[in-house]
């Protein structure tokens, strides 16, 4: 599964970015969270993928934090056999 290369990537791929200011006074200020709720197989109901991270410096660095974070987590998931020997290549929808 190729990373998703920025925002229009994550969001076209069905993700949802969500961010906060928490103000000049807060540290860290700046949260972006990337968030998509992924469904099991037909027994399973499925979870809410997050991938979340903090900047002191600017929104555009928490945001892109985040997507590298959303990245890792995705080639984890989708790279790493699991238990029963299968694989997956594409976002569980």
């Amino acid at each position: 599964m190729a990373d998703l290369a920025d925002n229009n990537a994550a969001t076209t791929a069905g993700y949802r970015l969500v961010q906060a200011d928490r103000g000049p006074s807060a540290n860290p200020r700046y949260m972006s969270r990337y968030e998509k709720w992924l469904v099991g197989s037909n027994t399973e109901s499925g979870h809410l993928h997050k991938a979340e991270a903090w900047s002191n410096t600017s929104q555009a660095a928490a945001d892109a934090l985040a997507l590298a974070d959303l990245n890792l987590q995705r080639e984890f998931r989708t790279r790493k056999p699991p238990a029963s020997g299968g694989s997956h290549t594409v976002d569980l929808h």
